[in-house]
């Protein structure tokens, strides 16, 4: 969302955005820099017709919008400009390449909807998203992981998950200007057996940043990625027992002679 200051018109936006003022004709080509007209496409604000338009890019999530810039009471949404595939269709395409068994028969819808990729199937499905013309999914956000349990048994019939990790995949694709979220369900320990690490294919060999985020979630989460170059703690000591984000997990009395508590 945008205020616009009462006394110029000019539309002040969250930190991380910069802003680019192009020819409203152009607004569903390429923008051209350095320009302001008055928008003739027919979107309203709450009470009034925006008076400015200007295309603004999101240096953090390589995401486009419209910003419209007018009297000191319009507030306007930044409204998308992407020009990729909907997360359905994405889905859809997966499904076609890969088939159910790697990414289940359907998008699990939310606020921030995902589709779930098999263990299996990851390294196969990444690989497509990030080269494919109709995805160029050539940026990994972020990845973590997360530990889906709930300790206390008076609360566990409530809980409303099998117990289980996640790895989260937020992807960026720069040409199509689109995130996509993907998500790998593991058991939380690899054949139900106590203290045996579950396991993920790296994607580092897909997205290079993901080396540093892998070895983060095995440290924390307790995931062993396979095929990683160097899975090793990143925050804790090597010599440092479990793993901190556990929901079971017990923090240590002392380490090395230094108490804990």
């Amino acid at each position: 969302c945008l205020s616009v200051l009462p006394t110029s018109g000019t539309a002040v936006i969250w930190t991380g955005f910069v802003l680019w003022r192009v020819p409203v004709a152009r607004l569903q080509t390429r923008p051209l820099v350095g320009q302001a007209v008055q928008p003739d496409i027919g979107l309203q604000s709450r009470k009034r017709t925006a008076e400015i338009a200007t295309v603004c890019w999101s240096a953090s999530v390589g995401h486009f919008g419209l910003l419209f810039e007018g009297p000191a009471d319009l507030c306007c949404r930044v409204n998308d400009m992407s020009n990729g595939m909907t997360i359905e269709q994405v889905h859809a395409l997966l499904l076609e390449q890969f088939g159910s068994e790697a990414v289940g028969e359907s998008v699990h819808a939310a606020t921030d909807s995902w589709i779930e990729v098999s263990a299996e199937h990851l390294l196969a499905v990444g690989k497509f998203l990030r080269d494919d013309d109709r995805c160029l999914y050539d940026h990994l956000n972020d990845l973590c992981g997360a530990d889906y349990l709930e300790p206390d048994e008076k609360k566990a019939a409530k809980f409303g998950h099998d117990p289980h990790v996640e790895v989260v995949y937020h992807l960026t694709s720069m040409t199509h200007r689109v995130q996509l979220k993907l998500k790998v369900l593991v058991s939380r320990w690899k054949n139900d057996e106590a203290g045996q690490l579950p396991e993920v294919p790296s994607v580092s060999g897909i997205w290079g940043i993901a080396n540093w985020h892998e070895r983060e979630a095995y440290d924390l989460v307790g995931i062993h990625f396979t095929g990683h170059p160097n899975l090793r703690r990143i925050l804790c000591p090597e010599d440092w027992n479990g793993h901190a984000l556990r929901k079971d997990y017990e923090f240590p009395l002392e380490y090395h002679g230094v108490r804990g508590r």
